[in-house]
């Protein structure tokens, strides 16, 4: 089997070379051991290699099988580097004798990658001795050395492997599969995303690795098991901000939207602020200027390309769902939901397509607001807010001057932490809030002869009743076809949001007055864009369901982080009752994952021809392309006046021939996004608790004035 793959009946000199390499090992196994311990190893290593002798029948017996097996001749390298390791443990079970048994292991582990790695990069060609002597090679002294490392004695398997080494077998499992001609060898030979989502594997087996050999030097005063957990727990702050990040970058590359409509607008205005040092204003458009700011930076570092215009859009896709994530945990949050409940945020279909996938602002002031978020209940939490504040300032500034809805939250965000925490900073945040945006209001005041550049609406109460109406009748109804959840579902899903949203509400509201700001900002922005009476500058499409979605979803990550406190609020009643727990999150973590990978099936699967019935598209008709596409493409912006609606074609023409309908390469995106959060979510599910529970700040009044009654129970009694 490690021969010519055409002749598998004849052995080859390679195949004479390796059996006798082999049958040295194991006499050199059997001559450490003691005469009176040969018989036991004997048998031991027989019954250890007889799943290889059947497999060497079968190859010699049936054509078809020995064709599959050796085509490639990888299949045999791996099960040839198993025998030395049989070996070492049936001299370990005979003699009890750990000799030899990391060396070994580490060579099985090494081969088995050095197929994995022949594969991704050779394909389909024979697999060389050379590869097969170098992967033992390097394995053995990467898994030996691992193994050497302190503490000593090295924690083992019943097997007698050590377990800071043993997730490295994983690599041993999935070469068995590829070394077969197969689907899988095929995937992991040919496709880009395969062999990422191999790579990615790869590191989580190394980060629990890591853990496991934290563990042993934990685990000598408080068990193997809990030393594992408080080892993880130590390594959280560091991997959760990780996989958070990777979720958010694989988002942020799939499914950009190729517009100019509106970004042209944006564009032209970065581009006179940079040559002409003016910001211009057109008649009755205005525009903010925060995303215009933003192009100017990202031209400068990038140069005038149609990828430099979509950065700020990629750079806050990526932060946005850690920003969630430490929002929710500053609010009192636990880490499952608030993990939950970020990676949900991000990968909501609607969301992800309409908002965070466009050529829009949306997504840069969806990130502020989650950063503003974020500082604004560290401020009010924290026994030490002088950085908070200062940045919430800054924050909210930026966030005002994004979009028109921008004002309601800085303003909210701002006074309410200056009316809570009543101190210098907070003072000196207003400060730069008012200061940073004092100018624009100048500039406005002279040019257009308002205080703000954007246009006067009008509110009705009779507006809000009509758009209600219709998003509840015609709206949410074709929503729920496109999201394949056209039946009870949808209304328990939404309904299980709100209530959640509401429970958070309530218990922030509980532990200090100014987060009541948060949810009534959100309320007010949904009500006050519901009621916009159309006119000749605004006309408010509800019917159209990216209309719908992407004006409606800018709190989401208020939405999401009070939804996290939530879950944890209800959880908490029960959290002596190790029944109750254990089934309560059993349903929570039953319900992430349904609702995670229901959402990256549809993400992976956005068209309505990939279903039966068919649906409505999730994706627009619009050019999407992906993230490497996009920027290995470049298309260069033109400089000055020119054609506008032949520029825009030029753009759709130089793009369409990457655009992502009709294929399927979406799906290796959720995948990747699948896997990293599953890791990630196991974690923090494993991991030990902390000592000091986030589910209440560390600034909380009623955990001070307990510590404050226990002192003075103990002064009182004299211990």
């Amino acid at each position: 089997m490690v021969g010519d793959p055409l002749r598998p009946e004849a052995p080859t000199l390679t195949a004479i070379a390796t059996a006798t390499v082999l049958a040295a090992i194991v006499l050199v196994q059997a001559r450490r051991l003691p005469p009176s311990a040969w018989l036991a190893f004997a048998i031991v290593n027989l019954l250890a290699v007889l799943p290889l002798m059947s497999m060497s029948i079968a190859v010699l017996a049936n054509d078809g099988v020995a064709q599959l097996t050796t085509r490639s001749s990888a299949l045999g390298w791996v099960l040839a580097a198993t025998v030395p390791l049989l070996a070492a443990i049936a001299a370990n079970y005979a003699h009890a004798s750990e000799t030899g048994i990391d060396q070994a292991f580490g060579g099985m582990v090494g081969v088995s990658s050095a197929v994995l790695l022949h594969v991704t990069s050779a394909g389909d060609s024979p697999f060389s001795p050379l590869w097969a002597l170098a992967g033992f090679a390097l394995g053995l002294i990467v898994i030996g050395g691992l193994s050497r490392l302190p503490p000593r004695p090295v924690q083992r398997t019943p097997l007698g492997t050590a377990w800071r080494s043993f997730p490295y077998a994983a690599a041993y499992l999935m070469a068995i599969i590829t070394a077969v001609p197969a689907a899988p060898r095929h995937e992991l030979a040919t496709s880009a995303g395969a062999q990422v989502l191999a790579a990615t594997i790869a590191g989580c087996l190394i980060v629990l690795s890591f853990a496991l050999w934290r563990a042993e030097s934990i685990s000598t005063s408080v068990g193997q098991w809990h030393g594992f957990r408080i080892s993880l727990r130590g390594l959280l702050p560091v991997t959760t901000t990780l996989t958070l990040f990777i979720i958010g970058g694989l988002q942020a590359a799939s499914y950009s939207a190729v517009t100019i409509d509106d970004l042209g607008r944006f564009v032209v205005t970065a581009e006179t602020l940079a040559t002409k040092l003016e910001f211009p204003f057109w008649g009755d458009y205005w525009l903010l200027p925060g995303m215009p700011v933003f192009l100017t930076l990202a031209f400068a570092l990038l140069g005038y390309t149609y990828p430099a215009a979509l950065a700020p859009m990629f750079v806050a896709n990526t932060l946005l769902p850690w920003l969630i994530y430490r929002a929710s945990i500053a609010m009192g949050a636990r880490r499952a939901p608030a993990f939950a409940l970020a990676v949900l945020a991000v990968i909501l279909p609607p969301i992800q397509i309409y908002s965070l996938g466009s050529a829009e602002p949306d997504p840069v002031f969806i990130a502020l607001l989650a950063g503003a978020v974020w500082a604004f209940a560290h401020a009010i939490t924290s026994r030490h807010p002088r950085h908070s504040l200062l940045a919430l300032g800054t924050l909210a500034a930026v966030l005002t001057a994004t979009r028109p809805e921008g004002p309601l939250y800085g303003g909210i965000l701002v006074l309410g932490s200056l009316f809570a925490t009543r101190s210098r900073w907070a003072i000196a945040g207003s400060t730069i809030f008012g200061t940073l945006l004092l100018p624009l209001v100048v500039y406005s005041l002279v040019h257009i002869g308002q205080p703000w550049p954007t246009p006067r609406e009008a509110f009705s109460y009779d507006s809000l009743m009509h758009n209600s109406g219709v998003i509840g009748e015609f709206t949410l109804p074709r929503l729920s076809k496109i999201l394949l959840l056209n039946d009870f579902r949808f209304p328990l899903i939404i309904s299980i949001i709100v209530a959640l949203f509401l429970l958070g509400a309530f218990r922030t509201s509980r532990h200090h007055w100014a987060f009541a700001a948060l949810p009534c900002a959100a309320i007010f922005n949904i009500i006050i864009s519901l009621s916009i009476v159309n006119s000749g500058t605004t006309e408010l499409r509800v019917t159209l369901i990216e209309d719908f979605v992407r004006h409606r979803v800018y709190p989401i990550p208020i939405v999401a982080a009070l939804a996290a406190v939530g879950v944890t609020a209800f959880i908490a009643p029960v959290r002596r009752s190790v029944t109750l727990r254990a089934i309560l999150l059993s349903i929570g973590v039953a319900s992430a994952v349904y609702l995670t990978a229901g959402s990256l099936y549809v993400l992976g699967k956005p068209e309505g021809f990939h279903h039966t019935p068919r649906v409505a598209s999730l994706l627009p008709s619009d050019v999407h392309v992906h993230a490497p596409e996009l920027w290995l493409n470049p298309f260069k912006l033109p400089a000055g006046d020119g054609d506008f609606m032949g520029y825009r074609s030029t753009l759709f023409d130089w793009y369409r021939p990457f655009d992502t309908h009709s294929t399927t390469t979406g799906m290796a995106y959720q995948t990747l996004t699948g896997t990293v959060a599953a890791f990630g979510f196991a974690l923090i599910l494993t991991a030990a608790p902390n000592r000091r529970s986030p589910a209440r700040p560390r600034g909380d009044p009623k955990r001070r004035w307990r510590r404050m009654h226990r002192g003075a129970l103990r002064m009182w009694s004299g211990t």
